[in-house]
């Protein structure tokens, strides 16, 4: 782990960082949901880094290119670095659910990757997203999970459940606290 970091943070994108858009392909429709540019710019403050890990079967359905899916992440980035918050690493999965892929979450292997690229273990790291997939991602990696709904409804086997990002920032740091 990079001397100067407490922790990694691996982020879902839709519907975690980014208002959820139905097989997005439009970076001018990439909207931040409320509260998640300044909170993490606290938990880089605090010494957090952070790796998006995305399914985008938009590609697998050929409804878009890699370069389509870069842009709307490279957009994301743009809004985020408004908050002087940046993604260390990116991951995404191209293949359509159906596909028997190893990197499709809840499968563990971008998870893998992104904490080799980033050089972390799991012991200080967390996982942030909306879906039942993410929390079976994190679970499958060994490292605890965040669920976040704005709506409240959530999975079984989320660490911490949490419906706004300031709910989300005190979880991070109270999960931090215990390793």
């Amino acid at each position: 782990m990079p001397e100067d970091r407490v922790g990694l943070i691996i982020l879902d994108r839709d519907g975690t960082i980014i208002k959820h858009v139905h097989h997005l392909i439009d970076a001018s429709l990439v909207e931040l949901i409320p509260g998640v540019g300044s909170n993490l710019s606290k938990l880089s403050k605090l010494g957090f880094e952070f790796a998006i890990a995305t399914n985008q079967s938009v590609i697998g359905r050929k409804l878009a290119n890699k370069e389509i899916v870069k842009g709307i992440n490279a957009r994301v980035e743009e809004l985020l670095n408004l908050f002087k918050v940046s993604i260390s690493a990116t991951c995404i999965c191209p293949h359509l659910p159906k596909t028997s892929c190893e990197c499709r979450k809840p499968n563990p292997a971008m998870g893998i990757k992104i904490l080799k690229k980033l050089n972390y273990d799991k012991s200080n790291s967390i996982m942030i997203g909306d879906n039942s997939t993410d929390i079976e991602f994190a679970a499958n990696l060994g490292i605890p999970s965040i669920q976040f709904s704005e709506l409240g409804i959530f999975t079984h086997g989320a660490t911490k459940k949490c419906m706004t990002w300031d709910e989300v920032t005190f979880a991070v740091i109270e999960l931090m606290d215990k390793n």
